[in-house]
């Protein structure tokens, strides 16, 4: 039957990583995906920007680059636990299928790119992923291309809830929690808690949820959008693909690769108290 040859031909490996990634959903007492940086919430982040340079030309966008910061954001609530909390769902190395692909990022969300944000606009996107208690929510964002800090003894931001037909509410009150927002060539778009005089507007790469003010995101929904044409998943399958591959003929993410040897991440996001 087609079905079943669909299924058979989803649990051959398509990759394989000496890496374990984290991609639980987390709480206020184990490590996930909405409630800190994981080594599997970098993986994906790090997978928009992969098909941000290999797709960007065809979008009519512009290349990443000093003149244009490329970065990215993905909101844990997308990431699932249908296949386990791991990749490889085995919580071992080893292969990764297109199955475990599709079983973590499940829904039609689309890769768009939103050009020319303002640094204020990225620090009240990130006060919302920050406005997060302990245990987590689906609107913390996995992010890839900035460092970013945030404190929890700041003030959450408030966005009063949707109406009609919209996916986000709006501000009722301004957020303190972000304290340092920092691109990875150096220059700073956030620092000490305020927007920096004269910082780079960035593109941002994320998912169409998040962008249309899923979670009740409110900046991003007020923006345009760039569509890229290719699911969240096909970024992820796609840049599995892009690794060097191992005596077996697989893609393979080797365990001397920084970006994600540890399951806390890279420090890319930090907490303070």
């Amino acid at each position: 039957m087609p079905l079943n040859a669909c299924l058979t031909g989803f649990a051959k490996p398509i990759a394989s990583s000496q890496i374990v990634f984290a991609t639980d959903r987390g709480s206020a007492t184990v490590l996930g995906v909405r409630t800190a940086e994981t080594n599997g919430g970098n993986l994906l982040a790090d997978s928009f920007l992969h098909a941000y340079s290999t797709r960007a030309a065809g979008a009519n966008l512009p290349a990443a680059g000093s003149a244009n910061p490329v970065v990215a954001l993905q909101n844990g609530g997308g990431i699932r636990q249908n296949g386990g909390v791991t990749l490889p769902t085995t919580g071992a190395a080893g292969a990764i299928s297109r199955g475990n692909t599709f079983d973590l990022l499940p829904f039609d969300n689309r890769l768009v790119a939103i050009t020319s944000v303002s640094a204020a606009d990225i620090k009240e996107t990130l006060e919302r992923s920050c406005s997060v208690g302990t245990s987590g929510g689906g609107q913390f964002l996995q992010v890839a291309g900035m460092k970013v800090t945030c404190s929890r003894a700041g003030t959450a931001i408030v966005v009063s809830n949707p109406t009609g037909d919209s996916y986000a509410g709006n501000v009722t009150t301004v957020g303190t929690r972000v304290k340092d927002v920092t691109l990875l060539d150096g220059r700073a778009l956030v620092k000490d808690g305020a927007v920096v005089a004269n910082a780079p507007a960035v593109t941002v790469v994320t998912n169409t949820f998040t962008a249309d003010g899923g979670d009740n995101y409110p900046t991003l929904a007020k923006l345009v959008k760039v569509g890229f044409g290719v699911s969240y998943e096909q970024a992820l399958y796609d840049y599995l693909l892009s690794f060097p591959k191992n005596a077996a003929g697989l893609p393979e993410i080797p365990s001397s690769d920084v970006r994600y040897s540890k399951t806390t991440g890279d420090g890319r996001f930090t907490w303070l108290p």
